[in-house]
């Protein structure tokens, strides 16, 4: 896909599936809370209190805007961008 003048930003880049906020809600356990998918209202994981996430959005916006800092427009050119996750998208 050719980027043309523009480089395309990681927001516009990013599947809608993986574009959400996340939640979070405590768990019957004291020190664990329960991980949510902000759009779906799906639960992806359990994780500690002290647990602190970046939304996928920023992850990939800040992976996304290094690669195309060090290698430049003429590079990003002919990339074949994939975005993967795991544990159902969490």
């Amino acid at each position: 896909m050719p980027f043309d003048s523009h480089i395309l930003t990681a927001e516009e880049l990013l599947p809608e599936n993986l574009n959400f906020p996340v939640e979070f809600e405590p768990t019957k356990v004291t020190d664990k809370k329960y991980v949510i998918n902000g759009n779906t209202g799906d639960y992806l994981g359990v994780v500690g209190n002290s647990f602190k996430c970046a939304n996928h959005g920023d992850f990939f916006g800040g992976v996304h805007d290094t690669i195309t800092e060090n290698l430049g427009a003429d590079e990003c050119e002919s990339m074949n961008i994939r975005f993967r996750t795991a544990r159902n998208n969490a």
